[in-house]
């Protein structure tokens, strides 16, 4: 939330999580930083379906979430990219993101590194199911 926010400033900024799940992290950040788009694609349609829903029963206004896969997505609409992933995707993912996103964008994995790219920064968490935000701008 610190870093979403402190990215925006006072400008609009939308956010986009790949492999959003059930959507826990978009609701939060939907209702605490209501100025903001925020945006899930979850490719699984169980969790999309159940995560639409409860972006609805929130009200936001600002929540979307989408049910496909993220790779036919082009994240040059986004100003955050967020992933929770596993390691494999992570080398095609980060290829992806370098050819896509825009210059001073930011691409956020939670936990999983990107092979011989070292991140511009570390932020280090107190939940042991994500120890830790690995941060690189575009």
């Amino acid at each position: 939330e610190t870093i979403v926010a402190a990215a925006a400033g006072n400008q609009p900024l939308k956010f986009v999580d790949l492999g959003s799940g059930l959507g826990g992290l978009l609701c939060h950040l939907s209702t605490r930083l209501p100025s903001l788009q925020f945006e899930g694609v979850e490719l699984a349609p169980l969790p999309a379906l159940l995560s639409r829903l409860r972006a609805r029963l929130t009200g936001r206004r600002n929540l979307r979430i989408r049910w496909g896969s993220f790779w036919k997505l082009d994240l040059k609409a986004y100003d955050i990219v967020f992933a929770f992933l596993s390691p494999v995707p992570m080398p095609e993912l980060w290829r992806k993101a370098r050819s896509e996103m825009r210059p001073g964008t930011l691409f956020i994995s939670c936990a999983f590194e990107v092979p011989g790219v070292p991140p511009q920064q570390i932020v280090e968490l107190d939940s042991p199911r994500q120890p830790r935000l690995l941060i690189w701008r575009m």
